[in-house]
């Protein structure tokens, strides 16, 4: 199989995967198909952001679920109004979405545990669409990195 062949099969087989989440989201939280976008963010740049915000580390814990708490003090305080960004993997690629935060606040359990959303990375990433408000959990080689700036 050609290179160029096996790069439209990889293009397709994301576009595939991205339609099925943004088709699970708008229908598991009643939105409309306008309410749901794909976002651009390199994840390294992002992680670098990160850095400069504070991150720390919980030694030895590589439970992702133990900071649903934080994640859900992080939905609190953000508007209803905005949009929340957040972080999607599977099949061997991530990208960010980005939904309303009135949806996220609703349905705060879908978005951490969802596997259409999370099939096998153990990272969450929740950023308002100005990147003022954030929430990281990374799951990493000593533990789990938390990140929350407000």
């Amino acid at each position: 199989m050609s290179n160029a062949l096996k790069e439209k099969l990889k293009i397709a087989k994301q576009k595939k995967i991205k339609q099925i989440v943004k088709d699970d989201i708008i229908k598991v939280n009643a939105l409309n198909l306008n309410d749901v976008d794909f976002i651009d963010i390199h994840y390294q740049k992002l992680i670098l952001e990160i850095k400069d915000k504070g991150i720390y580390l919980i030694k030895n814990n590589h439970d992702i679920n133990s900071q649903y708490g934080n994640y859900q003090k992080f939905i609190e305080r953000i508007s209803s109004k905005e949009k929340v960004f957040l972080y999607c993997s599977g099949a061997d690629m991530f990208f960010f979405v980005s939904v309303p935060s009135i949806a996220v606040k609703a349905n705060p359990k879908y978005f951490w545990e969802s596997h259409v959303l999370h099939s096998s990375w153990q990272s969450r990433f929740f950023i308002d669409s100005e990147k003022k408000y954030g929430f990281a959990a990374l799951n990493g080689e000593y533990g789990i990195e938390v990140c929350q700036w407000y």
